[in-house]
């Protein structure tokens, strides 16, 4: 799956490559329920559905994720953002402030840290979602 996510960022043919991230990791998640690397593949399918736009889908993986890595909290910084930035981008604010400022109480002095509150000071000034 990974590798072709990776293909889909630096591909013209992104479509295919994104269908086929989604094929890889959608099977470690479903068929291998023991495997170190299932947790990581809810991560990856959460990216890939936030680079195809589909936020819903994006936020159902990215939660799973952050479920899975409740103990190594610097791990889940990325995907808390990114939740964020899902919900802002289907106009749910206060939810996008709710992972935003989590990730400012919960893990200060991480590199996810500034992109929290830049996003959240982004917030307080306007409330259209696409910026």
């Amino acid at each position: 799956g990974s590798c072709y996510q990776k293909q889909a960022d630096r591909s013209r043919q992104k479509t295919m490559n994104w269908e086929q991230a989604i094929k890889y990791y959608s099977i470690v998640i479903n068929d291998y329920p023991d495997s170190l690397y299932r947790t990581i593949a809810k991560d990856g399918l959460g990216m890939v559905y936030y680079n195809l736009e589909q936020y819903d889908q994006a936020i159902v993986y990215l939660k799973k994720f952050i479920d899975d890595e409740k103990s190594k909290k610097l791990r889940t910084g990325g995907a808390l953002f990114f939740l964020g930035v899902c919900y802002k981008k289907l106009g749910k604010i206060d939810e996008a402030k709710k992972y935003f400022n989590r990730i400012i109480n919960d893990l200060p002095d991480t590199k996810w840290e500034p992109h929290a509150k830049k996003a959240l000071k982004k917030l307080s000034i306007t409330k259209d979602p696409s910026l």
